[in-house]
């Protein structure tokens, strides 16, 4: 906490000196649901609200502020790598997306919308919303570099979609 808060106060001091046209803010909260029980659910909440603070710091220094969620972690890569079967890949390839993770990222996305920031919607780059789904491979290139972080292909994959949907709209 303490870290993230001393780097948040440093990218408000950056932006109060240098005054950029629009700062990218990737963050979501998605430790809600199966495996997350031990963290209780005040976690994400009290992440968001101290984002939403950020995005009021930047945005009542004129900046406008994009919010991107950021990437569902997903399982075990290795396991999935090393799947053998159909019925392992299934298992061991797809991170369940359900009701709960959705209620966070709609929680997430109100609140950064109401704290002034342009809110794009990610969920569907990473996850099959019909199927309540996120797999661990896309278009034969791996979603993820470890189970939290997207992976460097699959940002080269995402280039032109965020492109068109961040840097576009805002004169880039």
């Amino acid at each position: 906490r303490e870290t993230c808060e001393g780097h948040n106060s440093w990218v408000v001091q950056q932006a109060t000196e240098r005054l950029p046209d629009v700062v990218v803010v990737t963050y979501g909260a998605w430790w809600v649901g199966d495996g997350y029980e031990h963290l209780g659910d005040d976690v994400g909440a009290d992440l968001g609200r101290g984002s939403s603070d950020y995005v009021r710091a930047l945005t009542d220094l004129g900046i406008e502020v994009v919010w991107l969620d950021s990437v569902p972690p997903t399982q075990d890569l290795d396991e999935c790598m090393e799947a053998s079967t159909v019925s392992e890949a299934a298992r061991a390839c797809e991170t369940p997306f359900g009701d709960e993770r959705q209620q966070r990222v709609d929680e997430l996305a109100t609140e950064m919308g109401e704290s002034g920031a342009d809110v794009v919607p990610t969920t569907a780059w990473f996850c099959d919303l019909d199927l309540a789904s996120c797999p661990s491979v896309v278009a034969g290139t791996p979603v993820h570099s470890d189970p939290t972080h997207i992976g460097r292909q699959y940002s080269l994959y995402l280039s032109k979609v965020i492109a068109d949907r961040v840097l576009a709209p805002h004169g880039f």
